[in-house]
């Protein structure tokens, strides 16, 4: 799909195209200030082939990335999970799941299977929160067109971390990991292995001195999360309405929220604390020290009218909570 010198065995040389578009494409993206890569599908590597590719890409590219999937037990830069896997659980290291909006890696016109906008955010929360990249593939069609409902997807999830993003881009694993499930001491899988048994309520992501709780099933009552210790500085929804206020473990004062039903865009009420620490458990890492706890509550439905235009100010009003388990009462936004 490119010109080489190593073989006119390309779609240069070999064919009427007679053009590279991995070339234009690169130039396009330049012009935009788009970066952009390539991916090539290699056969398996050997110890010694892997090793001289990694040297020759080395040599003519310093600060190229080399994924894991180069094989033969490499100096890769980052690990790949399988396609569209996610770990069950956190784990170390620079990492990443490849994903497709549908079932298909390319386009295929008799592939409706799009995923819906949810289930693509609560797939990234997971996937940052465990400490890995989401890598989101799209598949136009001849035309360079992406298909209407994948565009439809894109704009939807795209609505999303304009609000929230600070609880993505950037942001460490959690410190907690019960969240994630649990291996059972009875079932087992296919391969006879025990069984993995997801949960899926709610992920948390992290920045220093910050928690990000993104919930998925909005919390009857209290919301609470054992093992912090101290006091939080604050606790408030990223996007939604505003000046609501909450203390740990009483009810909420007069609020816009309700018991209605389940919040239908991302919503994140405030609240603060004369207290300037929180302190979470070792595992943390960068979660510990003088900050914020953010609640995120993510949803089933996303309504764009309901997201706050950026530049919007936020109003933070004081609250407080307990120590070791922390208890948030939580009304539903309409």
């Amino acid at each position: 799909m490119f010109r080489s010198r190593v073989d006119r065995f390309n779609i240069v040389d070999a064919t009427p195209f007679k053009r590279d578009p991995v070339k234009e494409l690169a130039a396009a993206c330049a012009k935009r200030g788009i970066r952009s890569g390539v991916s090539l599908n290699l056969k398996v590597m050997s110890v010694e082939r892997a090793a001289r590719l990694e040297k020759t890409v080395r040599g003519l590219q310093t600060d190229c990335l080399i994924s894991g999937r180069l094989g033969g037990d490499s100096q890769s830069d980052y690990a790949s999970e399988g396609d569209n896997s996610i770990p069950n659980l956190s784990r170390g290291g620079a990492w990443e799941t490849p994903a497709t909006l549908n079932g298909t890696w390319g386009f295929k016109k008799n592939d409706h299977n799009w995923k819906k906008p949810e289930t693509l955010i609560f797939k990234l929360a997971g996937i940052v929160s465990k400490g890995g990249n989401y890598l989101l593939n799209v598949g136009p069609d001849g035309e360079g067109v992406i298909p209407q409902p994948g565009q439809d997807v894109l704009r939807a999830v795209g609505r999303w971390p304009k609000v929230n993003g600070e609880s993505i881009y950037g942001a460490g694993r959690s410190p907690f990991g019960a969240e994630f499930g649990e291996y059972s001491s009875t079932a087992k899988d296919r391969r006879g292995r025990p069984l993995f048994q997801a949960r899926t309520a709610w992920r948390c992501t992290t920045r220093p001195g910050k928690l990000y709780l993104h919930l998925f099933q909005w919390p009857a009552g209290a919301f609470e999360l054992k093992g912090v210790q101290g006091r939080a500085a604050k606790a408030y929804l990223l996007a939604g309405p505003i000046g609501s206020r909450s203390e740990s473990n009483r009810p909420a004062p007069q609020s816009p929220f309700n018991s209605r039903g389940p919040p239908r865009a991302p919503s994140i009420p405030c609240w603060s604390s004369s207290s300037p620490r929180v302190a979470v458990p070792p595992t943390s890492g960068s979660a510990a020290g003088t900050g914020r706890i953010c609640l995120l509550a993510c949803v089933t439905h996303l309504t764009p009218s309901l997201i706050r235009p950026e530049g919007r100010q936020r109003s933070d009003t004081g609250a407080r909570d307990g120590t070791r388990t922390r208890g948030v009462q939580l009304g539903k936004p309409a």
